[in-house]
């Protein structure tokens, strides 16, 4: 599925060419296995260079690195699986309760 994205300030502020942009991602009811993808530039922005992911209710958000094809993954405590204390969230887990805030660098 998808990701809502609330982006605050546009056009975001400014050093020199490369501008910062941050808003709000709220997960949906149907997680998908491997991750969200991040939308540049529903962000605000049309090439990415870093993104910074809080983590939220119960969660841990994670940019995957990618700037070509962004994704964020969450992660939540799977204290019955010991050898993997933190797996990433399950296929169709419902996360639309999850907020994260974000930080993308771009041009």
């Amino acid at each position: 599925m998808a990701l809502t994205n609330t982006v605050r300030g546009l056009p975001g502020q400014s050093i020199g060419a490369v501008r910062a942009t941050f808003g709000t991602l709220t997960g949906d009811s149907s997680y998908t296995t491997g991750g969200y993808a991040f939308d540049v530039r529903g962000a605000g922005l049309n090439q990415l260079l870093f993104l910074m992911v809080t983590s939220g209710q119960g969660v841990l958000a994670k940019w995957d690195g990618s700037v070509s094809a962004p994704k964020i993954l969450f992660y939540e405590d799977k204290a019955s699986a010991a050898a993997t204390p933190l797996g990433e969230s399950g296929a169709a887990d419902n996360l639309s309760a999850v907020t994260v805030e974000y930080m993308a660098i771009g041009y």
